[in-house]
């Protein structure tokens, strides 16, 4: 069940986490509007994202790829293992300011998004396990 999320999620970094028509240097920089899908998706009250998590949950929750399989709620498994991610490279980044360890952090997710763009890229063991325990 879990490993289908792994693979949607990988496509979705590969895709859309990082593409925007500036580019972000932050996890929570460039607030945008959400589309009326995604608003909708997420149940309304939220009207903008930072422009990686809108891209991120707009390729997970919306794209038209293959349906997370056993998933009883997609929008939270999506939530899930966004926050997880983000979490992960937080913890484990460094930095002599919060800001420079905010910057070492998204520049180890743009490392992953790009390195998943790549034709031999394979998503990392602790992140796979990250996003197979977001499926719900």
């Amino acid at each position: 069940m879990t490993r289908p999320l792994a693979l949607v999620l990988t496509l979705v970094l590969a895709v859309t986490a990082c593409s925007s028509s500036g580019a972000p240097t932050g996890f929570d920089q460039q607030p945008v509007p959400l589309s009326d899908d995604l608003r909708t998706a997420l149940g309304g009250g939220v009207e903008t994202l930072p422009v990686v998590e809108r891209n991120f949950l707009e390729g997970c929750v919306l794209a038209e790829t293959p349906r997370i399989e056993g998933a009883d709620d997609l929008v939270a498994s999506c939530r899930c293992a966004y926050d997880e991610i983000v979490a992960f490279y937080r913890a484990n980044s460094s930095g002599e300011t919060p800001e420079e360890a905010e910057q070492a952090a998204y520049d180890q997710f743009k490392r992953l998004d790009d390195e998943l763009k790549s034709e031999t890229g394979v998503i990392p063991a602790n992140i796979e396990a990250l996003i197979n325990g977001c499926a719900t």
